[in-house]
């Protein structure tokens, strides 16, 4: 949220509100489970979510977009947990936010809108090309961390500076 909109001042002035009372705190959701018992059971059969008309998770994988997307994105997670990387498994995780499927939601009327108010892409078209542009360089990084381990890295230049020549000629056509 933006500062304009009023809402850190809103917050601000119910905490300090709130907690001026009497017998008035905040709780996390653990010290709530302990200070209070549980009145009853409610059980739901299906994902509910704040998004969208349907309040399901059709807002992250509702199109063929998004499943081909998260398909390829959970695909090589044994690969990059398999590199023993901290920093490779922080990245894959950042690609795992639900943002990035969000983006490519192709949904119309009042739902199309909220999507499109909070995407920085032109369209999910665009949203989906890019991702997978960066899941496709991603995809090398866990034969890159092997190689680093057990190939000298003076030597690791001399044998990446042609593939690195090659893939820009083929690929980006420069």
């Amino acid at each position: 949220q933006w500062a304009e909109s009023g809402i850190f001042k809103f917050f601000e002035e119910f905490v300090y509100s709130w907690t001026k009372e009497v017998g008035h705190q905040f709780l996390t959701v653990s010290e709530a489970c302990e200070f209070e018992q549980p009145m009853d059971e409610i059980s739901m059969n299906q994902t509910t979510t704040w998004a969208d008309t349907e309040r399901d998770l059709s807002a992250w994988c509702g199109n063929d977009m998004q499943k081909e997307a998260l398909a390829a994105l959970y695909g090589m997670y044994d690969e990059v947990v398999g590199t023993g990387d901290g920093d490779l498994l922080d990245d894959w995780r950042r690609l795992s936010t639900s943002d990035h499927t969000y983006y490519m939601c192709t949904k119309y009327w009042n739902d199309g809108d909220v999507h499109a108010y909070f995407s920085p892409y032109a369209s999910p078209y665009e949203a989906f090309m890019y991702f997978m542009n960066v899941l496709k360089d991603f995809d090398c990084q866990p034969a890159l961390a092997y190689f680093v381990k057990i190939v000298p890295l003076p030597s690791l230049f001399t044998l990446l500076s042609p593939l690195t020549c090659l893939y820009s000629t083929f690929l980006l056509g420069s």
